[in-house]
This record gives C-alpha cells, sequence and structure tokens, in this order.
C-alpha cells in the first residue's frame, strides 16, 4: 500500500509504502527503477522527500534521524540526528537549499548547502500542543512555506533572521 508521493520535474516520481520501502517510479516503464530498502530501525518512514533535480533523497525516521541519498547511485550520502522527536514531516525548498522538519514538538530548518555535511536544524517555532503537520509546501520564490496540520488547519510561515529556540525536553 503506498503512503506517501513525491514528485519533481519530468517523468519520475517517488512513492513510500507499507513495507518501508521507497522506490522512484519512470512513468514511461511498468516497475520501479530504483528502490531504497528499508530502514533497519524499527518504525515506518516517517516522512521523505527528493530535491528538485532529483538528485537527492531524504527520508526522516522514527528516531530523529534524517537519511540522505544519491538518487542515481541508491546509495546513502550520510545519516543525521536532526530531532529528539519522531519526525513526521519534511519538505525540501526549491528555490534554496532549505529542509522543513517537523516532529511532534517544533518545526525546525536545515541548510542542505553541503549534504555532506548537514547542519544542526534551527527551531522556527515551538509547538503549544503536539504538532502533527501532514504537509509542508514551500513558496516557489520566497523563503516561506505552509503547513497543514491534522485539524486542518492551515498555517504561513515566512522566515526571518532570528535566533534561534531551544527545546526544554
Amino acid at each position: 500500500v503506498v503512503t506517501s508521493l513525491c514528485t519533481w520535474g519530468g517523468c519520475l516520481f517517488a512513492s513510500s509504502s507499507t513495507d518501508k520501502t521507497i522506490r522512484i517510479w519512470d512513468t514511461r516503464v511498468t516497475e520501479a527503477v530504483r528502490i531504497f530498502d528499508p530502514l533497519t530501525k524499527p518504525g515506518a518512514v516517517g516522512a521523505f522527500h527528493v530535491d528538485g533535480s532529483g538528485r537527492i533523497l531524504i527520508r526522516g525516521d522514527a528516531s530523529g534521524e534524517a537519511h540522505v541519498y544519491d538518487t542515481s547511485a541508491t546509495k546513502k550520502i550520510i545519516t543525521k540526528r536532526i530531532s529528539t522527536q519522531p519526525i513526521s514531516c519534511l519538505r525540501i525548498a526549491n528555490s534554496q537549499r532549505f529542509m522543513a522538519v517537523a516532529d511532534e514538538k517544533k518545526i525546525s530548518l536545515c541548510d542542505l548547502r553541503d549534504v555532506f555535511q548537514v547542519p544542526e536544524s534551527s527551531c522556527v517555532a515551538k509547538c503549544t500542543r503536539k504538532c502533527f503537520i501532514l504537509k509542508f509546501r514551500w513558496h516557489p520564490m520566497k523563503p516561506s512555506f505552509a503547513t497543514l496540520d491534522k485539524e486542518s488547519t492551515l498555517n504561513l510561515w515566512q522566515l526571518e533572521h532570528k535566533e534561534s529556540c531551544t527545546m526544554d525536553d
């Protein structure tokens, strides 16, 4: 059963499924052209997204780690803990090299200019109650994004230069 889809330019798209794999598909053929094996840690794929170029796939997991893959070689580039909570949603911006990440306590940003050194995430917003972000959508040109949560609340976020916030566990 397919649990999520991600598209980018051209005829390729990616899907995650209940067997915890991520597959890249080409609409011109009937089988997946690349398959990313399930993570060895327990828990379903928390979230995944492919950058606009189709070269980098990032998947978040239940332990708060982000796994960065080269899609053409189907090889892992790096794994980095970016959250203390399970990652529920992530999205890479098309015009900037930022990734927005949500867990149940906060929404954070990671600078992806150098995927070999994914830096610690910076907190954008603390959640006053449990966050159940279902979708992120970046503005195509501006440093802003929208979130949709389980209660169908749509929030718009404009990025500003601020000091990062800290989380109390």
